[in-house]
């Protein structure tokens, strides 16, 4: 998908991305930022999934696609937890954004 991630740096049960491969998937969506926030991959909530079972949803089966939700870091204004509830509590859900990429595609 062209986006390395890491452990989100507000809330340690939310990833971010780290970085995006420069012409990948993520980059030319043109959407996502570095440290942009995971909210729900094809859907599903995935807030304290952990990076393995998060990363693993979003790698998923070579030229198939995946919906990833995320919102900019800043929308939390530095406070946990960074989830689709809590942006839902902050009443800025609309400042969240779909993205469809292919799996495994340069």
């Amino acid at each position: 998908v062209g986006a390395y991630f890491q452990v989100c740096e507000i809330d340690q049960k939310a990833l971010q991305v780290r970085a995006l491969l420069p012409d990948g998937p993520a980059d030319k969506t043109g959407q996502i930022s570095v440290a942009d926030v995971v909210l729900a991959v094809n859907d599903e909530d995935v807030h304290g999934y952990g990076m393995r079972d998060t990363v693993a949803m979003v790698l998923g089966q070579p030229r198939s696609s995946v919906k990833i939700r995320m919102v900019a870091q800043r929308v939390f204004n530095g406070q946990a937890p960074a989830s689709l509830m809590a942006l839902k509590g902050l009443g800025k859900e609309e400042e969240a954004y779909d993205v469809i990429l292919v799996r495994g595609m340069e």
